[in-house]
């Protein structure tokens, strides 16, 4: 995960361990409490690794959810994605309002005195800084960009399964294989040695009873991580541990000019602590109106893929770019679990996804998108009839979480189940919207008071998705127009593309680099996670990948 040169669950990891390194368990101050967003430019978090986790986190900021809970939750699920063991996850740290001192965190270049030394004012034994340290580097590895006086490599991975949570890190240094570039002998010197000479305190005994057995491996990175992301000042009780639904799953359709889709890599169905237990697993879906949808080509539905060491199941589905039918719309989607005994699989209502396309953003470049330098179009379908008292706003999200809500303008019918509304900001900058933090959706009040939104499961649009117009894409003027004199241009029939471009939801466009089609007509790199993304050469290509 990540791309060739990046390893996103390892960048989660470590970002939890640079925010608790400042953490003194005597004095009972620091910790994991995000202090990490103010201290990127701290040699010892240099590269681009923090800046573009930090980001990544604050997107999914909401209320009575801090940012420090977000840090210890992202590196929870990085372990557990790669197969490590499961976590115990507790809440209610308290974010930080500004940085620690420099100097916390234990750099290779440091002496072994020094390691032990920050690994005891943390509050870790010996043994647990071994184990710390060789569970931290069992995932991901070292960049040339931020280390060159480590390594050369672009990307130097610690072990020979990078992405892979597992004791190969322990055994090949047993073995004397060094591929990990802190784990060289100590004659490379202290950076290179760094690991190496952390493993051999204990004269390598904790590191050889974690190569001779994985499971004791797991439970000891368990434990270990655990601990550190427990480390709260004095004052904070968390709260927890939070025990997973034993069925559940979330998605995030897209509307694309006109066009409301389930694109893939945003739909997933989990089962939690089940495995062994269950007969089928299948997933189905509900019209607007709650009928069960008869359309077998609408919902693709992967084989089960497994998390967490089996503990999770995972199935993930999509519409393949197919679009639903805006005359039944889309209800819910189901997941249908019988178990060995026969019994259907229900817990707390969780096994039915709701879905309310009542409003929906239009993210495609016909309908939202970059006017010039700082001109921003957006655009918003509302379902049917049509009402003058109902307000619609589109909701601008800024860097640090603060919403604007920006009142829109009937523009005419879509067809005859839509009407559009719409805004034209001259300058969006003054909005801070930064393109990587900043973020969109929209909300409809009913006349008669009913409240609808679409905010992407509450984690609203990524401003990095916007692109920018294409010709022909409706700007309305920065004055008020009464909505009669506008009209919805009319749809024509589709002429051939020319060479090198090809025909992709009504409009002619270059596979190679739209974002929206990267490649084929089905693939948008826009629905994956990270906002750092681009379509090079027909491949979406991820963070610090990009040229």
């Amino acid at each position: 995960m990540g791309g060739k040169t990046r390893s996103s669950p390892a960048e989660w990891l470590r970002t939890a361990f640079h925010d608790a390194a400042d953490h003194n368990a005597a004095q009972g101050t620091g910790g994991v409490d995000a202090s990490i967003q103010f201290e990127l430019n701290d040699p010892a978090n240099a590269g681009a690794t923090f800046p573009s986790v930090m980001t990544q986190l604050s997107f999914y900021l909401m209320e009575d959810i801090t940012l420090a809970d977000l840090v210890a939750l992202g590196a929870t699920l990085a372990v557990g994605s790669c197969s490590g063991p499961t976590i115990p996850y507790y809440y209610g740290r308290e974010t930080a309002a500004g940085p620690s001192a420099e100097g916390m965190v234990p750099e290779p270049q440091h002496s072994t005195e020094s390691h032990i030394e920050k690994f005891a004012r943390m509050g870790f034994t010996t043994t647990e800084m071994i184990e710390a340290v060789a569970c931290g580097h069992t995932i991901g590895g070292v960049h040339a960009a931020a280390n060159p006086t480590i390594t050369n490599e672009t990307f130097h991975h610690f072990d020979s399964t990078r992405s892979y949570f597992d004791n190969n890190v322990a055994t090949e240094y047993i073995q004397d294989v060094r591929l990990n570039p802190l784990a060289q002998p100590e004659s490379d010197g202290l950076a290179r040695s760094s690991d190496t000479r952390v493993f051999s305190v204990d004269k390598n005994a904790t590191m050889q009873a974690m190569a001779n057995d994985n499971q004791d491996f797991l439970d000891r990175c368990e434990a270990v991580f655990g601990k550190m992301f427990g480390m709260v000042p004095a004052g904070v009780q968390l709260q927890g541990p939070i025990t997973p639904y034993k069925i559940s799953g979330s998605f995030w359709p897209n509307t694309r000019n006109g066009n409301f889709v389930l694109p893939s890599n945003t739909g997933s169905a989990r089962l939690y602590g089940q495995k062994g237990q269950w007969a089928s697993f299948e997933l189905g879906y509900t019209n607007r109106d709650g009928s069960v949808g008869t359309d077998s080509s609408l919902l693709v539905v992967d084989p089960v893929r497994e998390m967490f060491n089996g503990m999770v199941e995972v199935r993930d589905f999509s519409s393949k770019m197919v679009p639903i039918p805006p005359a039944t719309g889309l209800g819910s989607i189901t997941i249908n679990v019988v178990m060995n005994d026969g019994s259907v699989l229900r817990d707390e209502g969780e096994e039915v996804i709701a879905f309310d396309d009542t409003i929906l953003m239009d993210i495609g470049n016909e309908y939202t998108c970059k006017y010039g330098e700082t001109g921003l179009n957006m655009s918003a379908h509302v379902l049917g009839p049509y009402d003058p008292n109902d307000k619609v706003e589109f909701l601008l999200r800024n860097g640090v979480a603060e919403v604007t809500a920006v009142p829109a303008t009937y523009r005419g019918a879509r067809d005859e189940y839509y009407n559009v509304y719409n805004i034209f900001i001259p300058d969006w900058t003054k909005y801070d919207l930064k393109n990587n933090a900043g973020g969109f959706g929209a909300r409809l009040t009913r006349a008669n008071g009913e409240v609808h939104k679409d905010l992407k499961a509450d984690a609203f649009y990524r401003m990095s998705v916007i692109q920018k117009c294409v010709e022909g894409a409706e700007i309305p003027s920065t004055t008020a127009v009464p909505s009669g004199v506008i009209a919805r241009r009319s749809r024509q029939t589709q002429a051939p593309c020319p060479p090198g471009k090809e025909a992709c939801d009504g409009r002619c466009v270059n596979t190679q680099t739209d974002l929206e089609h990267c490649g084929g007509c089905d693939n948008d790199c826009s629905a994956l996670s990270d906002g750092y993304v681009q379509c090079i050469k027909g491949r979406c290509v991820l963070g610090e990948n990009l040229p």
